[in-house]
């Protein structure tokens, strides 16, 4: 198990704060600190994850438990929500080369509101593959405060190739052309990014 190194100057910062404050002897502090630099540490934490070898496979770009999954205008949405007990780390869904990545500043209301698609702060990227242009978002929350992204436009990308974190509760979003993908998840499930597959891409598509 990896740390995320979104997270190492948060981590570094806690723990020595931990310490300082234990060789001060100041013990309900320590104890406080102590227990929070754990949370950031299992937080933060980056899992190996091995894509599907399968090429017409979609996959989750987060953990967390898929809230919805919404059809308009020729686009299929799923929408995955991360509680702050999930893996951060965002993953590509669907191998393709970066055509932008766009962030846009807004509200940070509860990530599992419908209209936090379109009010939180975000970072939008779109991603031109096979099956045309598809977009991801990552989505803050209430207590994540930082989308980070590290993709750039004309990049190539892997499928499940780590691309970012959201920093605390949010949620991603991925929206694919509905005539060329048969998305395979409901809401409810439990999906884990780069892992779980969402979608396959259709046959002659």
């Amino acid at each position: 198990m990896t740390i995320a190194k979104e997270g190492l100057n948060l981590i570094l910062a806690f723990l020595a704060f931990t310490i300082g404050f234990g060789l001060l002897r100041i013990w309900p502090l320590t104890t406080l600190l102590g227990i929070l630099t754990l949370f950031l540490l299992f937080f933060f934490r980056d899992p190996k994850r091995n894509p599907p070898s399968d090429p017409s496979i979609i996959v989750s770009p987060a953990d967390g438990k898929v809230i919805e999954i919404k059809e308009e205008d020729g686009i299929v949405r799923v929408t995955v929500f991360m509680s702050l007990w999930d893996v951060h780390v965002n993953r590509v869904p669907y191998g393709g080369e970066v055509v932008s990545v766009k962030y846009r500043p807004g509200k940070f209301m509860p990530a599992y509101k419908p209209e936090t698609h379109s009010e939180n702060e975000q970072n939008i990227v779109t991603i031109r593959s096979d099956i045309g242009e598809y977009r991801f978002r990552q989505i803050a929350g209430i207590l994540a405060r930082r989308v980070v992204c590290h993709l750039k436009p004309g990049q190539k990308v892997a499928t499940g190739e780590r691309c970012g974190v959201v920093k605390f509760g949010s949620r991603a979003e991925v929206e694919l052309p509905s005539d060329k993908v048969e998305v395979i998840v409901t809401p409810g499930d439990r999906v884990r990014a780069g892992c779980t597959v969402i979608a396959k891409v259709r046959r002659g598509s």
